[in-house]
């Protein structure tokens, strides 16, 4: 089918009903001229909120009824702020849950994203998240992170403060952190192998090995010796 002769639709995505993660088959219920309409095909990237121009045609389910079978897709970012909650909710940034969304989208509305991209130390009025917290990681290394619900996984006592330690699990790309020269000089996969190997040839700051090793054996085991 040549695509001069398929139907071009545009729309809100409402809900993902359906997502096949290893062949990218999505069924979807898009918000069209104030119509829900259901719309299939390989839409593995799109997420809830997002504005869709689709190319394809209608076909008559014998189970299902109407349905949009599109070929070709042009995604936009939301603009409205109910939109740009159901994005963010969804999941489709790392860090970024419903409960946390809600209060970013109330702070910001129609502007969220926009500060996200452009103005992320603005983040730390959004109540509930520790300015600290989220200050810190956004200048070290350009990461943006709800500490909410996070706990110290340990904490060492000084003389004249403390540091609280965190293990974080999110998906990242090296590539993309912007790091902050004042803070920190580098930042890189590594094993505990790879650790010592920098503490024995000086290329990282001289730290307690016990503790570095302690990082390892409980990164996965909280409080317990039992592996599940």
């Amino acid at each position: 089918m040549q695509k001069e002769n398929l139907i071009q639709i545009s729309g809100t995505v409402e809900t993902i009903i359906y997502k096949n993660e290893e062949t990218g088959f999505t069924v979807l219920e898009l918000d069209h001229d104030g119509e829900p309409l259901t719309v299939v095909g390989e839409l593995s990237s799109v997420g809830e909120g997002e504005v869709l121009t689709l190319h394809g045609s209608f076909r008559t389910h014998p189970s299902y009824g109407t349905q949009f079978k599109a070929v070709a897709a042009e995604q936009q970012l939301p603009a409205t702020a109910s939109a740009i909650l159901r994005y963010l909710a969804s999941g489709a940034i790392k860090g970024i849950g419903p409960v946390l969304a809600s209060r970013m989208v109330a702070q910001f509305g129609d502007d969220t994203l926009k500060v996200l991209e452009n103005e992320p130390q603005r983040l730390t009025e959004v109540q509930g998240i520790s300015p600290a917290k989220c200050e810190k990681l956004r200048e070290e290394l350009g990461l943006v992170h709800d500490f909410t619900k996070e706990r110290p996984f340990l904490t060492t006592h000084f003389e004249r403060g403390f540091d609280d330690w965190y293990f974080i699990r999110m998906e990242a790309d090296i590539r993309d952190l912007c790091l902050q020269p004042e803070e920190v000089q580098d930042a890189r996969w590594a094993d505990l192998a790879e650790i010592e190997r920098m503490l024995d040839s000086g290329e990282m700051v001289p730290y307690y090995r016990d503790l570095v090793r302690l990082w390892f054996v409980m990164k996965d085991h909280r409080g317990s010796t039992t592996h599940e």
